[in-house]
Protein backbone atom coordinates (compact mmCIF):
# COMPACT_ATOMS: atom_id res chain seq x y z
CA UNK A 1 0.00 0.00 0.00
CA UNK A 2 1.89 3.68 -0.49
CA UNK A 3 1.27 6.05 2.11
CA UNK A 4 -2.42 7.45 1.47
CA UNK A 5 -1.00 11.11 2.23
CA UNK A 6 0.72 11.03 -1.14
CA UNK A 7 -2.50 11.17 -2.98
CA UNK A 8 -2.97 13.81 -5.12
CA UNK A 9 -6.99 12.99 -5.56
CA UNK A 10 -9.06 13.12 -2.21
CA UNK A 11 -12.39 13.51 -1.21
CA UNK A 12 -13.43 15.96 1.51
CA UNK A 13 -16.49 14.97 3.89
CA UNK A 14 -17.75 18.09 5.45
CA UNK A 15 -21.01 19.45 7.79
CA UNK A 16 -21.85 19.39 4.21
CA UNK A 17 -18.08 17.24 4.16
CA UNK A 18 -14.72 14.49 6.05
CA UNK A 19 -11.56 13.70 4.08
CA UNK A 20 -11.96 10.48 2.51
CA UNK A 21 -8.66 9.40 0.06
CA UNK A 22 -9.88 7.57 -2.81
CA UNK A 23 -6.94 6.98 -5.19
CA UNK A 24 -4.57 4.66 -4.69
CA UNK A 25 -5.54 3.04 -1.30
CA UNK A 26 -4.10 -0.02 0.06
CA UNK A 27 -6.18 -2.73 -1.13
CA UNK A 28 -5.67 -6.79 -1.69
CA UNK A 29 -6.63 -9.39 -3.51
CA UNK A 30 -8.08 -9.45 -7.84
CA UNK A 31 -5.81 -9.36 -10.49
CA UNK A 32 -5.68 -6.58 -12.82
CA UNK A 33 -5.74 -9.01 -15.79
CA UNK A 34 -7.77 -11.70 -14.00
CA UNK A 35 -9.75 -13.44 -15.25
CA UNK A 36 -7.68 -14.59 -18.17
CA UNK A 37 -10.28 -14.95 -20.16
CA UNK A 38 -10.09 -15.14 -24.31
CA UNK A 39 -8.91 -11.92 -25.71
CA UNK A 40 -10.36 -9.22 -27.18
CA UNK A 41 -10.16 -9.85 -31.19
CA UNK A 42 -8.68 -7.51 -32.93
CA UNK A 43 -11.16 -5.50 -35.29
CA UNK A 44 -13.56 -6.78 -32.79
CA UNK A 45 -14.22 -3.20 -31.66
CA UNK A 46 -13.49 0.28 -32.69
CA UNK A 47 -11.94 3.02 -30.27
CA UNK A 48 -12.95 6.67 -32.21
CA UNK A 49 -11.97 9.90 -30.51
CA UNK A 50 -10.29 13.18 -31.07
CA UNK A 51 -7.40 14.92 -30.09
CA UNK A 52 -7.67 18.34 -29.34
CA UNK A 53 -5.06 21.69 -27.46
CA UNK A 54 -7.79 23.61 -25.95
CA UNK A 55 -10.32 24.02 -28.20
CA UNK A 56 -7.68 23.68 -31.20
CA UNK A 57 -8.01 20.15 -33.02
CA UNK A 58 -4.20 18.88 -32.77
CA UNK A 59 -2.83 17.12 -36.40
CA UNK A 60 -0.35 14.60 -36.44
CA UNK A 61 -0.16 13.11 -33.02
CA UNK A 62 1.45 9.57 -32.58
CA UNK A 63 -1.60 7.27 -30.07
CA UNK A 64 -0.58 4.75 -27.79
CA UNK A 65 -2.95 2.15 -26.62
CA UNK A 66 -1.77 0.53 -23.27
CA UNK A 67 -2.61 -1.99 -20.34
CA UNK A 68 -1.46 -0.87 -17.07
CA UNK A 69 1.70 -3.12 -16.08
CA UNK A 70 1.40 -5.82 -13.05
CA UNK A 71 4.74 -6.22 -11.57
CA UNK A 72 4.39 -2.91 -8.99
CA UNK A 73 4.00 0.47 -8.92
CA UNK A 74 5.22 2.12 -12.13
CA UNK A 75 5.90 -1.22 -13.60
CA UNK A 76 5.92 -0.61 -17.73
CA UNK A 77 2.35 -0.61 -18.97
CA UNK A 78 1.89 -2.96 -21.96
CA UNK A 79 1.31 -2.46 -25.50
CA UNK A 80 -1.99 -3.59 -26.31
CA UNK A 81 -2.02 -2.43 -30.55
CA UNK A 82 -1.51 -5.63 -32.32
CA UNK A 83 -0.77 -7.96 -29.58
CA UNK A 84 1.91 -6.07 -27.68
CA UNK A 85 4.13 -5.26 -31.07
CA UNK A 86 4.08 -1.25 -30.27
CA UNK A 87 1.60 0.29 -33.44
CA UNK A 88 1.00 3.90 -33.48
CA UNK A 89 -1.59 5.79 -35.20
CA UNK A 90 -1.61 9.52 -36.70
CA UNK A 91 -4.73 11.79 -36.12
CA UNK A 92 -5.79 13.57 -39.23
CA UNK A 93 -5.46 17.01 -39.77
CA UNK A 94 -9.05 17.61 -37.72
CA UNK A 95 -7.75 16.11 -34.90
CA UNK A 96 -9.64 12.20 -35.34
CA UNK A 97 -8.39 8.99 -34.90
CA UNK A 98 -9.64 5.64 -35.58
CA UNK A 99 -8.26 2.33 -33.83
CA UNK A 100 -9.62 -0.62 -36.27
CA UNK A 101 -7.84 -4.22 -36.05
CA UNK A 102 -5.25 -2.79 -34.36
CA UNK A 103 -5.75 -3.85 -30.15
CA UNK A 104 -6.03 -6.77 -28.37
CA UNK A 105 -6.74 -7.50 -24.60
CA UNK A 106 -8.14 -9.76 -22.09
CA UNK A 107 -11.31 -7.82 -21.23
CA UNK A 108 -10.56 -7.26 -17.25
CA UNK A 109 -7.01 -5.18 -18.30
CA UNK A 110 -6.99 -1.40 -17.49
CA UNK A 111 -6.46 0.22 -20.51
CA UNK A 112 -5.46 3.90 -21.78
CA UNK A 113 -4.47 6.46 -24.57
CA UNK A 114 -2.09 8.87 -24.40
CA UNK A 115 -1.38 11.02 -27.76
CA UNK A 116 2.02 12.97 -27.77
CA UNK A 117 3.44 15.20 -30.13
CA UNK A 118 1.51 16.81 -33.12
CA UNK A 119 0.28 20.11 -34.61
CA UNK A 120 -2.40 22.42 -32.32
CA UNK A 121 -2.13 25.01 -34.84
CA UNK A 122 1.23 26.90 -33.53
CA UNK A 123 3.43 24.39 -35.87
CA UNK A 124 5.03 20.94 -34.77
CA UNK A 125 5.07 20.82 -30.76
CA UNK A 126 6.73 17.76 -29.44
CA UNK A 127 5.88 18.62 -26.16
CA UNK A 128 2.82 17.46 -26.28
CA UNK A 129 1.64 14.72 -24.25
CA UNK A 130 -2.17 13.91 -23.48
CA UNK A 131 -3.92 10.96 -21.94
CA UNK A 132 -7.37 9.27 -21.36
CA UNK A 133 -7.80 6.57 -18.65
CA UNK A 134 -10.49 4.32 -20.41
CA UNK A 135 -11.25 1.92 -17.94
CA UNK A 136 -11.64 -1.76 -18.47
CA UNK A 137 -11.17 -3.13 -22.34
CA UNK A 138 -13.79 -5.80 -22.32
CA UNK A 139 -16.04 -2.39 -21.68
CA UNK A 140 -15.10 -0.93 -24.98
CA UNK A 141 -17.69 -1.02 -27.55
CA UNK A 142 -17.97 0.39 -30.91
CA UNK A 143 -19.58 3.55 -30.33
CA UNK A 144 -16.56 4.60 -27.98
CA UNK A 145 -15.45 7.69 -28.36
CA UNK A 146 -12.70 9.50 -26.51
CA UNK A 147 -11.61 13.02 -26.48
CA UNK A 148 -8.01 13.50 -25.53
CA UNK A 149 -7.71 17.01 -24.54
CA UNK A 150 -5.88 18.66 -21.36
CA UNK A 151 -9.02 17.69 -19.08
CA UNK A 152 -9.12 14.29 -19.38
CA UNK A 153 -5.27 14.32 -18.78
CA UNK A 154 -5.66 16.08 -15.40
CA UNK A 155 -8.81 13.31 -14.22
CA UNK A 156 -6.38 10.65 -15.70
CA UNK A 157 -2.88 11.65 -14.43
CA UNK A 158 -4.75 13.21 -11.16
CA UNK A 159 -5.97 9.65 -9.85
CA UNK A 160 -3.63 7.55 -11.14
CA UNK A 161 0.09 8.92 -9.81
CA UNK A 162 0.00 7.11 -7.03
CA UNK A 163 0.65 4.22 -9.10
CA UNK A 164 2.63 6.40 -12.40
CA UNK A 165 6.28 6.52 -13.06
CA UNK A 166 6.17 7.43 -16.50
CA UNK A 167 3.53 7.83 -19.61
CA UNK A 168 4.14 4.04 -20.36
CA UNK A 169 4.54 3.23 -16.69
CA UNK A 170 1.61 2.50 -14.84
CA UNK A 171 0.83 -0.31 -12.54
CA UNK A 172 0.75 -1.70 -9.28
CA UNK A 173 1.45 -4.98 -7.33
CA UNK A 174 -0.66 -7.68 -6.75
CA UNK A 175 -1.16 -6.74 -3.17
CA UNK A 176 -2.96 -3.59 -4.52
CA UNK A 177 -4.76 -4.21 -7.82
CA UNK A 178 -7.95 -3.20 -6.37
CA UNK A 179 -6.50 0.20 -5.49
CA UNK A 180 -5.52 0.90 -9.69
CA UNK A 181 -8.90 -0.16 -10.40
CA UNK A 182 -10.54 2.14 -8.07
CA UNK A 183 -8.45 4.79 -9.21
CA UNK A 184 -9.67 4.70 -12.84
CA UNK A 185 -12.93 4.45 -11.52
CA UNK A 186 -12.17 7.76 -9.91
CA UNK A 187 -11.32 9.25 -12.93
CA UNK A 188 -14.66 9.30 -14.39
CA UNK A 189 -15.71 11.14 -11.67
CA UNK A 190 -13.04 13.75 -12.19
CA UNK A 191 -14.10 14.09 -16.06
CA UNK A 192 -15.77 12.68 -18.78
CA UNK A 193 -13.11 11.02 -21.27
CA UNK A 194 -16.34 11.27 -23.96
CA UNK A 195 -16.93 14.77 -24.05
CA UNK A 196 -13.62 16.02 -22.29
CA UNK A 197 -15.26 18.33 -19.49
CA UNK A 198 -14.65 18.11 -15.97
CA UNK A 199 -17.27 16.53 -13.93
CA UNK A 200 -17.69 13.22 -15.27
CA UNK A 201 -20.87 10.68 -15.19
CA UNK A 202 -19.33 8.92 -12.38
CA UNK A 203 -20.03 11.21 -9.41
CA UNK A 204 -22.54 10.17 -7.36
CA UNK A 205 -25.52 12.29 -5.88
CA UNK A 206 -23.92 14.61 -2.89
CA UNK A 207 -20.39 14.81 -4.53
CA UNK A 208 -19.29 17.75 -5.98
CA UNK A 209 -16.07 17.56 -7.94
CA UNK A 210 -13.16 20.63 -7.49
CA UNK A 211 -14.34 21.49 -11.30
CA UNK A 212 -12.82 25.29 -11.14
CA UNK A 213 -8.97 23.24 -10.39
CA UNK A 214 -9.36 20.70 -12.81
CA UNK A 215 -10.02 23.51 -15.45
CA UNK A 216 -7.14 25.42 -13.94
CA UNK A 217 -5.15 22.53 -14.21
CA UNK A 218 -6.04 21.99 -17.81
CA UNK A 219 -5.03 25.77 -18.77
CA UNK A 220 -1.94 25.39 -17.37
CA UNK A 221 -1.19 22.41 -19.98
CA UNK A 222 -2.96 23.95 -22.55
CA UNK A 223 -0.55 27.16 -22.23
CA UNK A 224 2.59 24.87 -24.02
CA UNK A 225 0.35 22.53 -25.94
CA UNK A 226 -1.03 25.70 -27.97
CA UNK A 227 2.32 26.57 -29.00
CA UNK A 228 5.73 25.25 -30.54
CA UNK A 229 6.68 23.30 -27.36
CA UNK A 230 9.63 26.41 -27.16
CA UNK A 231 7.92 29.31 -26.12
CA UNK A 232 7.41 30.79 -22.77
CA UNK A 233 4.30 28.38 -21.99
CA UNK A 234 6.70 25.42 -21.92
CA UNK A 235 9.13 26.88 -20.34
CA UNK A 236 7.19 28.28 -17.13
CA UNK A 237 5.30 24.58 -17.42
CA UNK A 238 8.87 22.41 -17.13
CA UNK A 239 10.37 24.95 -14.50
CA UNK A 240 7.35 24.49 -12.25
CA UNK A 241 6.97 20.52 -12.10
CA UNK A 242 10.42 20.37 -12.01
CA UNK A 243 11.19 17.80 -9.81
CA UNK A 244 14.52 17.01 -7.61
CA UNK A 245 16.57 18.59 -10.67
CA UNK A 246 14.26 15.76 -13.25
CA UNK A 247 12.81 18.28 -15.63
CA UNK A 248 9.87 17.26 -17.59
CA UNK A 249 10.11 17.64 -21.64
CA UNK A 250 6.23 16.87 -22.00
CA UNK A 251 3.36 18.18 -20.52
CA UNK A 252 1.76 14.54 -19.79
CA UNK A 253 4.88 13.89 -17.53
CA UNK A 254 5.02 17.45 -16.37
CA UNK A 255 1.39 16.66 -15.10
CA UNK A 256 3.10 13.49 -13.57
CA UNK A 257 5.02 15.77 -11.60
CA UNK A 258 2.44 18.30 -10.27
CA UNK A 259 -0.12 15.65 -9.51
CA UNK A 260 2.98 13.80 -7.03
CA UNK A 261 4.12 16.88 -5.90
CA UNK A 262 0.91 19.40 -5.84
CA UNK A 263 2.74 21.91 -3.36
CA UNK A 264 5.94 22.57 -6.17
CA UNK A 265 5.73 25.57 -7.95
CA UNK A 266 2.72 26.51 -7.67
CA UNK A 267 3.75 30.33 -8.15
CA UNK A 268 5.21 29.25 -11.03
CA UNK A 269 2.37 27.28 -12.53
CA UNK A 270 -0.79 29.31 -11.54
CA UNK A 271 0.21 32.37 -13.56
CA UNK A 272 -0.20 29.98 -16.78
CA UNK A 273 -3.92 30.06 -16.20
CA UNK A 274 -5.87 33.56 -17.44
CA UNK A 275 -8.79 34.86 -18.26
CA UNK A 276 -8.19 34.01 -22.09
CA UNK A 277 -7.58 29.95 -21.23
CA UNK A 278 -9.68 27.88 -22.89
CA UNK A 279 -11.67 25.91 -19.97
CA UNK A 280 -13.66 27.53 -17.31
CA UNK A 281 -14.57 28.36 -14.41
CA UNK A 282 -11.17 28.43 -13.88
CA UNK A 283 -9.91 29.55 -9.72
CA UNK A 284 -9.85 32.79 -9.09
CA UNK A 285 -6.87 32.82 -7.26
CA UNK A 286 -3.83 31.20 -6.38
CA UNK A 287 -4.45 28.03 -4.54
CA UNK A 288 -1.48 26.67 -1.86
CA UNK A 289 -1.17 23.45 -3.72
CA UNK A 290 -2.67 21.43 -6.83
CA UNK A 291 -4.20 19.00 -4.63
CA UNK A 292 -7.63 17.66 -6.02
CA UNK A 293 -10.32 17.21 -3.76
CA UNK A 294 -13.81 16.16 -4.30
CA UNK A 295 -16.67 16.59 -1.29
CA UNK A 296 -19.10 14.80 -0.10
CA UNK A 297 -22.27 16.48 1.31
CA UNK A 298 -24.57 14.79 4.23
CA UNK A 299 -23.08 14.94 7.80
CA UNK A 300 -23.95 17.11 10.76
CA UNK A 301 -20.44 17.14 12.22
CA UNK A 302 -18.12 15.06 11.50
CA UNK A 303 -15.29 14.39 13.64
CA UNK A 304 -12.72 11.71 12.35
CA UNK A 305 -12.52 9.37 9.07
CA UNK A 306 -10.72 6.44 8.52
CA UNK A 307 -10.08 4.14 5.34
CA UNK A 308 -10.04 0.58 4.83
CA UNK A 309 -8.47 -2.15 2.89
CA UNK A 310 -11.66 -2.18 0.51
CA UNK A 311 -11.06 1.24 -0.54
CA UNK A 312 -14.08 2.56 1.92
CA UNK A 313 -13.98 5.54 4.18
CA UNK A 314 -15.26 5.19 7.52
CA UNK A 315 -16.61 8.98 8.76
CA UNK A 316 -18.02 9.47 12.43
CA UNK A 317 -20.52 12.46 13.03
CA UNK A 318 -20.98 13.36 16.70
CA UNK A 319 -24.05 15.59 15.81
CA UNK A 320 -25.71 12.77 14.72
CA UNK A 321 -24.55 9.64 16.89
CA UNK A 322 -23.51 8.14 13.75
CA UNK A 323 -20.59 6.20 11.81
CA UNK A 324 -20.80 5.88 8.05
CA UNK A 325 -19.46 3.40 5.66
CA UNK A 326 -18.87 5.24 2.28
CA UNK A 327 -17.98 3.23 -0.86
CA UNK A 328 -15.11 4.33 -2.86
CA UNK A 329 -17.28 6.57 -5.36
CA UNK A 330 -18.40 7.98 -2.23
CA UNK A 331 -22.19 6.12 -1.99
CA UNK A 332 -23.19 5.73 1.49
CA UNK A 333 -23.20 1.89 2.44
CA UNK A 334 -24.48 1.23 5.87
CA UNK A 335 -24.98 4.01 8.74
CA UNK A 336 -24.61 2.57 12.27
CA UNK A 337 -26.75 4.29 14.82
CA UNK A 338 -25.97 4.15 18.61
CA UNK A 339 -22.63 5.99 18.78
CA UNK A 340 -22.14 8.75 21.78
CA UNK A 341 -20.47 11.55 20.71
CA UNK A 342 -17.94 9.88 18.69
CA UNK A 343 -14.35 11.67 18.29
CA UNK A 344 -12.25 9.08 16.56
CA UNK A 345 -11.95 6.47 14.49
CA UNK A 346 -9.61 3.67 13.71
CA UNK A 347 -9.81 0.12 11.55
CA UNK A 348 -7.49 -3.02 12.71
CA UNK A 349 -6.02 -6.00 10.89
CA UNK A 350 -9.49 -7.54 10.90
CA UNK A 351 -10.80 -4.99 9.47
CA UNK A 352 -13.04 -4.30 12.13
CA UNK A 353 -13.83 -0.52 12.80
CA UNK A 354 -13.09 0.82 16.62
CA UNK A 355 -14.92 4.31 17.33
CA UNK A 356 -13.97 6.61 20.77
CA UNK A 357 -17.41 7.64 22.27
CA UNK A 358 -17.59 9.51 25.74
CA UNK A 359 -17.32 7.13 27.88
CA UNK A 360 -16.61 3.71 25.45
CA UNK A 361 -15.43 2.13 22.79
CA UNK A 362 -17.20 0.34 20.51
CA UNK A 363 -15.87 -2.39 17.94
CA UNK A 364 -17.72 -2.50 15.10
CA UNK A 365 -17.80 -5.40 12.36
CA UNK A 366 -18.34 -4.70 8.68
CA UNK A 367 -21.58 -6.06 8.17
CA UNK A 368 -22.22 -3.39 11.17
CA UNK A 369 -22.52 -5.49 14.24
CA UNK A 370 -21.65 -3.25 17.04
CA UNK A 371 -20.00 -4.47 20.78
CA UNK A 372 -19.44 -1.74 23.15
CA UNK A 373 -16.65 -1.51 25.97
CA UNK A 374 -15.98 0.43 29.36
CA UNK A 375 -13.38 0.81 31.84
CA UNK A 376 -9.33 1.06 31.47
CA UNK A 377 -9.81 4.99 32.39
CA UNK A 378 -11.90 5.77 29.96
CA UNK A 379 -12.50 9.36 29.94
CA UNK A 380 -13.55 11.50 26.53
CA UNK A 381 -11.58 9.65 24.52
CA UNK A 382 -9.90 12.33 21.71
CA UNK A 383 -7.69 9.61 19.55
CA UNK A 384 -7.45 5.88 18.95
CA UNK A 385 -4.70 3.71 17.33
CA UNK A 386 -4.57 0.05 16.98
CA UNK A 387 -1.30 -1.71 17.05
CA UNK A 388 0.46 -4.97 15.48
CA UNK A 389 -1.32 -7.44 17.73
CA UNK A 390 -4.63 -5.73 17.52
CA UNK A 391 -4.54 -3.79 20.55
CA UNK A 392 -6.90 -0.16 20.81
CA UNK A 393 -4.85 2.47 22.64
CA UNK A 394 -6.97 5.78 23.59
CA UNK A 395 -6.15 8.84 24.42
CA UNK A 396 -8.20 10.31 27.17
CA UNK A 397 -8.76 14.24 27.21
CA UNK A 398 -11.16 13.60 30.31
CA UNK A 399 -8.44 12.22 32.48
CA UNK A 400 -5.29 12.36 31.40
CA UNK A 401 -4.76 8.75 30.95
CA UNK A 402 -4.07 6.38 28.11
CA UNK A 403 -6.47 3.10 27.90
CA UNK A 404 -5.54 -0.17 26.27
CA UNK A 405 -7.97 -3.14 24.74
CA UNK A 406 -7.55 -6.47 23.54
CA UNK A 407 -9.56 -7.31 20.26
CA UNK A 408 -11.57 -8.97 22.14
CA UNK A 409 -12.63 -5.99 24.53
CA UNK A 410 -10.74 -7.05 27.13
CA UNK A 411 -8.53 -3.94 29.16
CA UNK A 412 -4.97 -4.47 29.02
CA UNK A 413 -2.44 -3.63 31.41
CA UNK A 414 -1.45 -0.44 29.38
CA UNK A 415 -4.76 1.42 30.41
CA UNK A 416 -4.33 3.36 33.40
CA UNK A 417 -0.83 5.59 32.23
CA UNK A 418 -0.97 8.84 32.93
CA UNK A 419 0.18 11.78 30.63
CA UNK A 420 2.57 13.94 31.70
CA UNK A 421 0.97 16.54 29.63
CA UNK A 422 -2.48 16.02 31.68
CA UNK A 423 -4.60 16.47 28.76
CA UNK A 424 -4.21 14.08 25.72
CA UNK A 425 -5.11 14.27 22.50
CA UNK A 426 -3.19 12.36 20.23
CA UNK A 427 -1.81 8.96 20.29
CA UNK A 428 -0.02 6.58 18.00
CA UNK A 429 1.91 3.88 17.45
CA UNK A 430 5.74 3.19 16.65
CA UNK A 431 6.26 0.52 14.17
CA UNK A 432 9.15 -1.03 15.78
Amino acid sequence: MRNVNSLSFATIVTAAVAPLLLAGCGLSGGSINAPHTSPVPAGALTVTGNVHGGQQPIGGSTIHMYAVGTNGYGSPSVSVLNNGVTVTSSTDGGGSFTLTNLYTCTPDQRVYITATGGNAGSGPNPAIGLMAALGRCGDLTASTFVSLNEVTTVASVWALAPFMNGPANIGAPASNVAGLNNAFADVNELASMATGTAGGAGVPAGMTVPVATINTLADILAACINSTGTDAGCTALFAGATVGGNTPTDTLTAAMNMAQHPGTGVATLYPLASPQSPFMPMLAEQPGDFTLAATISGFSKPTAVAADAGGNVWVTDSSANTLTELGHSGVPVLTVPGMSTPSAVAIDQAGNVWVANAASVARVTAGGAVSSFTGGGLSLPQSIAIDGQGNAWLANAGNGMLSEFANDGTVLSGSGFASASGTPIAVGISPN
